[in-house]
C-alpha cells in the first residue's frame, strides 16, 4: 500500500537500538515515549485544558514544521550523494573511508528520524483538526496534545544534537 508510513515508525525505532546489537536502548525508549506519556497522565490526572485556540496554533505549527522538515531532509540528501574520496596512502585511504561509511550511517539515520517526524507532524495536524472541531472529547484533547508536543519535541532535540555531530565533522580539518 503506497500510503502506509508503518516501516517509518519501524525503522525510526530501529535507531534507537544498542551500537551492534538487537535490543533496544532502554533509556531512549523511555526518554523518547514513556517521559512524554508520564506528562501527559499527569495533565489527565490534574485536569488540565487546553483553550480551542491552542489546536488552531497547534495546526499551523506542525504543518510548519512538515515543511521544514522536507526541506532539511532534502538538503540532507545532497550531502549524502557528495562524493568522498580517498587521498593518500592506503591507511588514509582505509581511514576515510570508515569516516565515510560513517557519515552515509548517521545521514540514514538522520533521513529517518526525519521522515518519523514528518509523518508525526501529518498526524498531529489530523488529531489538531478534529480536536478543534470537536464538541465531545474535553477529556482526551489536552493530554493527547501534550504528549504529541513533547514526543515531537524531544525527538527533534535527537535529530538536532545528530545533524549537528554530522555537521561538525564536516568542519573539522583532517
Amino acid at each position: 500500500m503506497k500510503a502506509n508510513v508503518f516501516h517509518i515508525l519501524l525503522a525510526h525505532l530501529a535507531t534507537m537500538k544498542v551500537d551492534g546489537e538487537n535490543r533496544y536502548h532502554r533509556p531512549d525508549i523511555l526518554l523518547f515515549f514513556a517521559v512524554p506519556l508520564l506528562v501527559c497522565i499527569f495533565v489527565w490526572i490534574v485536569g488540565g485544558r487546553l483553550d480551542k485556540d491552542a489546536f488552531n496554533v497547534s495546526i499551523s505549527v506542525f504543518a510548519i514544521f512538515s515543511a521544514l522538515l522536507l526541506n532539511v531532509q532534502i538538503a540532507l540528501f545532497s550531502i549524502y550523494q557528495r562524493e568522498w574520496k580517498a587521498k593518500g596512502d592506503s591507511i588514509s585511504a582505509e581511514i576515510q573511508h570508515e569516516k565515510a561509511r560513517l557519515r552515509r550511517e548517521l545521514l540514514g539515520e538522520l533521513n529517518t528520524n526525519i521522515s518519523y517526524l514528518i509523518v508525526l507532524s501529518v498526524f498531529s495536524v489530523t488529531v489538531f483538526l478534529i480536536f478543534f472541531v470537536s464538541t465531545d472529547m474535553d477529556l482526551i484533547e489536552t493530554p493527547i496534545s501534550v504528549y504529541l508536543y513533547g514526543h515531537f519535541l524531544l525527538t527533534l532535540l535527537m535529530v538536532i544534537k545528530r545533524a549537528h555531530a554530522l555537521f561538525q565533522k564536516e568542519y573539522q580539518v583532517e
